[in-house]
């Protein structure tokens, strides 16, 4: 387990956590399978602009993934119910997160009870997600967000909202590897996938929060 925390002005802490191989060969085997059987991956569009990238969301009471956004209709943030290996994927997640604060306590952070799943399907380099703040309402104050990836070794960047850029962060985070930000990283930092020219094959990304 690699975990890098930064205490900030608030007396909270901005906490990054990997945990390499979380699954066996044979465990990412099978969920990777999975993974390349969805067929009903959503995409959508940004001020007419395609997104570079395609998802899949879960939520336990079929809720839109924010009751606060005006528009509810985006195909890709309606929910779907989740199939069995999802809930079991999740089940795994949860029991890591608990064991995690169980052992170590950072100020400001929070366990959540897991209730929701985001899959992000990037189909190659040239897939991508903008830099941004998991920051909705909806997800309560200072979330624990939980993801697993499998297939290809992305870079995922966390640039520092003070524009201090020693703060800035980036994790090459590999198939099977459990990542997890917590406490105040989404009020100091904003994360995204760059393009990356030559890479042909497919990352999946799994983020596990509570939907509160």
């Amino acid at each position: 387990m690699e975990i890098h925390s930064y205490k900030e002005e608030d007396d909270n802490y901005s906490v990054f956590v990997l945990i390499p191989n979380f699954l066996t060969s044979e465990e990412q085997e099978l969920y990777f399978q999975h993974l390349k059987n969805i067929d009903d991956w959503k995409s959508g569009e940004i001020a007419g602009i395609e997104i570079q990238r395609l998802q899949k969301w879960y939520q336990d009471n079929g809720e839109y993934f924010s009751k606060h956004w005006t528009n509810q209709t985006h195909q890709r943030w309606t929910s779907h119910e989740s199939e069995e290996w999802v809930l079991n994927l999740r089940k795994k997640v949860q029991e890591k997160v608990n064991e995690f604060y169980e052992d170590v306590s950072y100020n400001g952070c929070n366990r959540p009870n897991i209730n929701s799943t985001l899959i992000n399907y990037y189909r190659n380099g040239n897939d991508f997600i903008k830099y941004h703040t998991d920051d909705e309402k909806i997800f309560g104050d200072n979330p624990t967000v939980a993801m697993l990836t499998f297939g290809c070794e992305r870079s995922l960047k966390f640039k520092r909202t003070n524009k201090n850029k020693e703060m800035n962060k980036t994790f090459k985070i590999k198939s099977g590897t459990l990542f997890m930000m917590m406490g105040s990283v989404q009020k100091n930092y904003t994360h995204g996938i760059d393009k990356e020219n030559g890479i042909n094959d497919a990352r999946f990304s799994i983020t596990f929060r509570e939907h509160k």
